[in-house]
């Protein structure tokens, strides 16, 4: 079975992994932060905690060291494991004046890994941690426009409201696989149907040429099965049954009599489906965009204590630190 299995779902419903699992993943440091070496690491990052990270199998090497690399800048700092709010707040505060908002949410990470790890009480989850970490953001943290994240739930609300017509059908199957595929627009829009092959197991879709695959060498992503209302294999497989094609686009165009074109639907139509089937659910599309299926995978598999490196692999990110940049506070349920 390919690893790859177990990327695909982030959620409580449908996911292998738990929550609070190790945190793990290939990491390109920012060319600001110093590059450390093993050595310089053992030195300065006490001996239990080194052995903890080397016990722990399900890491990567890289991934090891990188969270070693943080937990040295706060042992360095002064901070300890465990270590409480109050410490955790100072040491964030001083690092903020000198770190990119995404980089202390990495520290964050490595810190609430240490705790998890020997038992202690988290205190990133602290009240007072998360309202420091909300005012950092505001007053430091340069944000591009990020688009809102599509939730599972709410997937899962709008596919109750599609109906049974050949563009519900089409629009369910492009919601959940743009969801659990965690593709990019161009992506979903541009996937054709012989791209993909159904297997006991799941669906495997094959990409060529992406973002961060310029040289076109491809990548293949599988998709698991799930639960019904929200398992994107039995969604695609119903809809390609109704749309009775063999090859060509996987998710052409209808037009509003029901007219199946030749061309596929683009990023800016993909943009409009989601905006309209999200209204028709009630749900708020303030900020739902084209991303908006990948921005809800990786936020949702981030919330679930995924490791961020195995979300990369699944999302085609070439470093954990993209990843991270999606996590985001828990929203209050949408209106």
């Amino acid at each position: 079975m390919s690893d790859n299995l177990q990327l695909s779902d982030p959620t409580l419903r449908h996911q292998q992994e738990r929550p609070g699992r190790l945190l793990a993943g290939s990491f390109n440091p920012a060319s600001s932060e110093p590059t450390l070496c093993t050595e310089e690491v053992a030195r300065c990052v006490p001996t239990t905690d080194m052995v903890s990270f080397y016990l722990a199998a399900s890491q990567s090497e890289n991934t090891r060291k990188a969270y070693a690399s943080d937990l040295q800048h706060f042992y360095i700092w002064g901070g300890t494991i465990p270590s409480s709010a109050e410490t955790l707040a100072e040491y964030l505060a001083e690092s903020a004046t000198i770190l990119a908002v995404s980089t202390l949410k990495r520290r964050i990470a490595a810190i609430a890994w240490a705790h998890r790890h020997h038992g202690h009480d988290d205190p990133t989850k602290s009240e007072l941690v998360r309202k420091l970490m909300r005012g950092i953001e505001r007053h430091h943290g340069f944000r591009p426009s990020q688009a809102q994240p599509l939730l599972l739930r709410d997937i899962e609300n709008i596919s109750l409201h599609c109906g049974r017509g050949l563009q519900g059908l089409r629009d369910v199957a492009l919601l959940l696989l743009g969801y659990f595929g965690a593709f990019r627009a161009s992506e979903l829009t541009g996937l054709n149907i012989e791209d993909c092959i159904f297997e006991r197991t799941g669906l495997l879709v094959h990409l060529g040429r992406s973002k961060t695959d310029q040289r076109a060498k491809g990548r293949w992503v599988r998709i698991p099965s799930g639960r019904e209302p929200s398992c994107p294999v039995r969604a695609t497989r119903k809809w390609l049954i109704s749309l009775g094609r063999t090859d060509g686009p996987l998710f052409p165009s209808i037009t509003r009599s029901g007219l199946i074109r030749e061309a596929g639907i683009t990023a800016r139509s993909l943009s409009r489906i989601i905006a309209m089937r999200a209204s028709d659910a009630g749900i708020n599309t303030t900020g739902l965009s084209s991303h908006s299926l990948r921005a809800g995978y990786v936020t949702e598999a981030l919330w679930a204590g995924m490791d961020p490196a195995l979300v990369a692999r699944q999302t085609g990110h070439s470093t954990v630190e993209m990843v991270m940049r999606y996590l985001r506070d828990r929203p209050s349920p949408r209106a």
